[in-house]
Order: C-alpha cells, then structure tokens, then sequence
C-alpha cells in the first residue's frame, strides 16, 4: 500500500488583517437587519469577531505560545464541505481567537469565498461571510461542532515524535491535493513553533483539500498541528511565519486527559489515488497556492 502524507501546508496567511464585513448578507446581521450569522463551528459572528480581535491584541506579548493541537471531527468536516459547496464557496479560513479574559487559544473556522483576482500580481482574493441556512445538518447539532484540544504530549500526534519515521515515501496524488508535505519537512516546521510571538492571524484551506482528507474510510478526523515556516525556506514571504500542518487521523481506543486518542497515520486508502503516484519534491518546491497577508488579505 502507498503511503499518502497528508501533511497540508498553509494556503493563505493573514497577518495583519481585519474581519471583512462587506458582504451583503454579514452586514445586514451587524447592522440587526436579519439574524446573526455564525461560523462554521458554530460561534455567534460578533463573538467570533471580539475573540479574533482578543487574540490579535495579544499576538506581539505571547512570546512562547502553548503547544497544543486540535482535532476536526469527520462529520463536522464532510458537512462544511457540503453546505459550502451548496453556497459555491471555496474556502475555510481557520483563525485563531481568545474568549474576554481568557488566555486559551481556540480555533474559529470560517467561509470564504473567491471575491475577485488582483489584476497586478494575479492573485486570487478571498473575502469571509457568516450567513448560512442555519436549517443545514452542519448545525443541526452544535455539540458535533466542538473542536477538541490536545496538548503537546499527546500520544496520537506522531509528528511530535522526534524518533518516529521520517522516510520520504512515494505519496498518493491526485490534481487537487498539492499541498502535501513529507513528514521530516513537516516535523521540522511543527518542532519550530513557539519560538517566537504569533506572526499570523488565520490561514485559508481549500474545501477540496479538507474533503480529500475527511473522504478516507479510516479517518476519524483532521488534526490541526501549530507549525511555522523554516528560516530558510525559500519562498520569502512565508519564513518563519506561523502556519498550521494537517493530518488525517483515527482513533485508536486509548484514552488520554479524558479524550479519545486520535492516531495520525499515511496510509492512503483512496483508490483513484492510488493510481496517480507521485514522488514526493525537496520542501523548497511544495506548492503553497496562497499569499501572505497584506500581500492578500480577508
């Protein structure tokens, strides 16, 4: 069996952005012309709002941010990506946000879709909204929608094993997922966060990525690594910027800290894929398809 390394980098990066709320629909919610929107894990627009903004304000004072990881369970991932291709969206913006007087980081995901491509550097330009039909079977639950913390020394994260294999294997690939990583550049860039104060505000994934990765028949869910860029990568404008690196993973029947243990894993289970092997490239070359904000911002 082939070994899919299912290890995304960042797509889009926001640094220095601020809510975007001139869309029609999302203005009209501020403004109480019609109900509040939410967010794709089911926090209310103008608290999401007020908790990007706590974690912005404290973005140059946390120096040595916590160590954590969080899982996206399979349903809630594989329903996102049915509502939002309903809504002809093509992305998840994932954010880092604090609560009023809280010093835990949490993650807010939130759509975005394509707005317009800049006519000078030809990128294209994505803009967040908060309104759904709220009759969806995304929010049918809204306890399916938690987003589940683990910290450093979880013992289904393998990549933050320094021992575990770092063979490059061949890799499952199909046109849409070219964003993969190989588990030693991955492990490096997960191993670097935390050095410094957080450089980035949010990241943009693709619905297609996060739905190859939620299709396979053995993942439970999508575990969301805090990661940063090499200081030599060679792409400028992503060194040592703060990103976040996804893994595809399963539950293995342990408990820890109360919580069901979700175990990365590579193999790739996905048939079409399986015929369309490619060798993986140097890290230099992994395609990022993304900017770095204020290059392009929400």
């Amino acid at each position: 069996m082939k070994k899919l390394l299912l290890l995304f980098s960042a797509a889009l990066f926001l640094v220095s952005c601020k809510p975007k709320t001139g869309d029609q629909a999302t203005q009209k919610a501020l403004d109480g012309e019609q109900p509040e929107g939410v967010t794709l894990n089911g926090v209310k627009e103008s608290e999401a709002l007020q908790m990007m903004a706590n974690f912005k304000a404290s973005m140059s004072s946390n120096s040595g941010p916590k160590v954590v990881n969080y899982i996206l369970n399979k349903e809630m991932v594989l329903n996102i990506v049915k509502l939002l291709n309903t809504e002809k969206t093509g992305g998840v913006r994932i954010y880092f946000g604090k609560r009023n007087g809280s010093t835990n980081i949490e993650l807010l995901l939130v759509s975005s879709k394509y707005d317009h491509t800049d006519p000078e550097t030809g990128e294209k330009k994505y803009s967040d909204y908060y309104a759904h039909d709220m009759t969806h079977a995304l929010f049918a639950d809204l306890n399916k929608l938690k987003i589940i913390e683990f910290d450093g020394k979880d013992p289904g994260a393998e990549l933050y094993d320094p021992n575990s294999d770092n063979r490059r294997d061949a890799t499952c690939f199909t046109p849409d997922m070219d964003d993969y990583l190989d588990k030693g550049f991955a492990k490096k860039a997960i191993a670097g966060f935390g050095n410094h104060a957080f450089n980035t505000e949010a990241v943009l994934f693709s619905t297609a990525t996060l739905y190859n990765m939620a299709k396979e028949k053995d993942c439970d869910g999508i575990r969301v690594y805090m990661a940063t860029y090499p200081k030599l990568y060679d792409v400028t404008k992503y060194k040592e910027r703060d990103t976040f690196v996804l893994t595809t993973a399963k539950k293995d029947g342990r408990l820890y800290n109360g919580q069901e243990v979700y175990k990365d894993y590579f193999d790739c289970q996905d048939e079409k894929a399986k015929d369309l092997v490619a060798p993986l490239k140097p890290y230099g070359d992994i395609k990022n398809n993304g900017s770095l904000c204020p290059y392009n911002c929400n």
